[in-house]
C-alpha cells in the first residue's frame, strides 16, 4: 500500500482552482444530460424526501 496524499487547498493557486471547478462543472452538466443519470438522481432525491433546490434541513 502507498502512503496517503495530503492536499492543502490553501496552497492551490486561484487560477488552478478556477480551472478545476470549471472542468468539474462541465463534467456534471454532461453527466446530467444523460436521461438515465437524471432519472437515477430523481429517484435518489425522492428517497431522501426533498428537492435539489431546498436548503438542507437540520
Amino acid at each position: 500500500m502507498g502512503s496517503a496524499v495530503k492536499i492543502n487547498p490553501n496552497l492551490i493557486p486561484s487560477m488552478e482552482k478556477q480551472l478545476l471547478c470549471a472542468t468539474f462543472l462541465e463534467a456534471v452538466i454532461r453527466f446530467y444530460e444523460n436521461p438515465d443519470n437524471m432519472r437515477a438522481f430523481e429517484r435518489w432525491r425522492a428517497e431522501k424526501g426533498g428537492t435539489a433546490d431546498e436548503s438542507e434541513r437540520s
